[in-house]
């Protein structure tokens, strides 16, 4: 979430069309990256008189905030199928709202959003997220950037990835997880010499860029996610991907640029993962997974030449400047 406010906050500036300020959320975990020029900005009592529009940036449970501009417009992500009754009515309590991916704001307007609603999406950095040819050597890594919660389904991912390459020490699985850490995954790990799980902070995109073009491909089995950043920087720099057929990242996951596992149905979510909201989310096939990822490394030549369209396109479509602009 701080890297797509830092983002916006850039473009905005760029454009040289907006007077622009900056009005943090008290815990802002970005806030010893934030630059001298950043702290100019800081405006910690917006008001109506001075304000035109205020944009912020978080799910869904925090889309209604006191009114201290003339137009209040959420920009929302959620990552489930449907929207209970209460929400909606908070949503709708704003003059206008932004859906990061046009399946959230598909789920919006199916559920009752009666405002606005524009997609404004989600991109990359073209200066660090660069293409780069991948060579077919030993270790094949999948990579796999996800929190460890029960939406990123890791566990299935271990299991699977272990059923495929049982037999082979020539291929690996690295999972890189975020603030919240490893929790109990390493005890879904059957051998730990084939499965890696990094929790090191990396300190900037510089560094996260050189993770994604350090292995062969991307796999990660969401049940759901409302844009799905990870799998979008991935294709920027030229890897393979492998994703779930459901959620804000089949903007740009399409067949022609990612193998997509097959959803088996939709299910209750598990309500103890944030945001605690009861709703649906994805079953992806885990017979399916197992079949993609040997196929990716069974032929890696279509694979590589699918992974070439897709950051083509990413690069032609989804960088933050191309999103952004669509809007502001």
């Amino acid at each position: 979430m701080g890297r797509v406010g830092q983002y916006f906050l850039s473009h905005l500036l760029q454009t040289q069309r907006y007077s622009v300020s900056f009005s943090p959320f008290r815990t802002d975990f970005m806030e010893p990256r934030w630059s001298a020029k950043t702290r100019a900005l800081l405006n910690p009592n917006p008001t109506v008189e001075t304000v035109d529009q205020m944009v912020t940036y978080g799910s869904v449970l925090e889309a209604r905030k006191p009114r201290c501009a003339r137009q209040m417009t959420p920009w929302l992500f959620y990552e489930a199928a449907t929207l209970p009754g209460t929400i909606v009515s908070t949503i709708n309590a704003n003059d206008r709202v932004y859906a990061c991916s046009k399946f959230v704001r598909d789920v919006f307007l199916a559920s009752g959003i009666k405002i606005p609603v524009d997609v404004l999406g989600h991109g990359f950095d073209p200066q660090h997220y660069r293409y780069r040819a991948r060579t077919l050597d030993t270790p094949f890594i999948f990579l796999c950037v996800a929190e460890h919660t029960p939406r990123k389904n890791l566990p299935m991912l271990i299991e699977c990835f272990e059923r495929a390459f049982d037999n082979r020490a020539d291929v690996q699985l690295v999972i890189k997880v975020g603030l919240h850490g490893p929790g109990d995954l390493r005890r879904a790990i059957k051998h730990p010499t084939k499965v890696r799980v990094v929790h090191q902070l990396l300190e900037d995109d510089v560094a996260m860029a050189q993770l994604y073009q350090a292995a062969h491909c991307f796999v990660l089995p969401t049940r759901g996610e409302g844009f799905g950043l990870p799998f979008l920087e991935a294709m920027a720099t030229g890897l393979p991907v492998i994703a779930t057929d459901f959620g804000g990242h089949l903007d740009f996951c399409t067949p022609e640029t990612a193998y997509l596992i097959h959803n088996r149905r939709l299910v209750d979510a598990d309500t103890r993962c944030f945001p605690h909201i009861a709703s649906q989310w994805a079953d992806p096939d885990e017979e399916h997974l197992v079949v993609l990822m040997r196929q990716v490394v069974a032929d890696y030549d279509t694979a590589s030449a699918k992974a070439r369209l897709a950051s083509e396109r990413a690069h032609a479509s989804w960088t933050w400047g191309a999103q952004l602009s669509q809007v502001f």
